[in-house]
């Protein structure tokens, strides 16, 4: 689940730096050092977000632009020492969506990117809950370095008890059997109370240690997010 990034980068000890960089950030990370290399990569891994040379061995980096935006979800961030307006002007013709300027500051590069990552999170429909990463679209949750796969009713539960957390209330009855009446025909299915027990075990054996789902007796189930020690 994390946001894949691919370096292409000819100069080797820079896409070192870079990738290092990233991967200390929890990026996933790959690399290419031309733009044959790349389109291959890019066809394999399907990145996020794309790091891209124009002046690059055979082919300049910006013949790429095209090619990589028809994935149109993929950000193209140009890194290179052209600082030219016309070089620029067509990159941003093409489709890039940002440009910077070697030498760049590296930190300057890691927050733009963990600003792109936000927003591409917000739309994948990943939420991070306490110590733990739900991914609605896989259906799985992930802690640290382990992933555990979800049923897609136990990811829709645990989405609506973290959306009641963030409204300061817990989840009802009644929400349950509003929330969906062809899997859950009434408030007493017991159908509920497996559900919840599947995903508690599933977080348990994932090691998450800041996230519980609570009863609240009588009248539904909450969830409490721990604070970090």
């Amino acid at each position: 689940m994390s946001v894949r990034v691919m370096i292409v980068e000819d100069n080797q000890a820079l896409n070192r730096s870079i990738q290092q960089l990233l991967g200390r950030e929890g990026f996933a990370v790959s690399t290419a050092f031309t733009a044959e290399k790349a389109r291959k990569v890019f066809d394999t891994d399907k990145p996020d977000i794309v790091l891209l040379d124009i002046m690059l061995p055979r082919e300049q980096g910006h013949t790429l632009i095209p090619y990589l935006r028809e994935f149109k979800e993929t950000y193209i961030l140009m890194l290179t020492a052209l600082d030219d307006s016309s070089s620029k002007r067509l990159c941003y013709t093409l489709g890039a969506d940002d440009y910077m300027t070697k030498p760049f500051d590296m930190h300057e590069l890691l927050f733009k990117l963990q600003a792109v990552s936000r927003r591409l999170i917000s739309r994948r429909n990943i939420f991070r809950i306490g110590d733990i990463i739900l991914d609605m679209e896989a259906s799985q949750v992930q802690c640290h370095e382990r992933t555990v796969p979800l049923q897609p009713s136990q990811a829709k539960l645990l989405k609506a008890l973290y959306q009641k957390y963030n409204e300061h209330t817990y989840l009802t009855k009644h929400d349950l059997s509003e929330w969906n009446r062809a899997e859950f025909d009434t408030e007493e299915n017991p159908r509920i109370h497996t559900l919840t027990a599947r995903l508690r075990k599933n977080l348990s054996e994932l090691g998450c240690t800041r996230l519980m789902i609570e009863s609240v007796y009588g009248k539904g189930y909450q969830l409490i997010i721990l604070p970090e020690e």
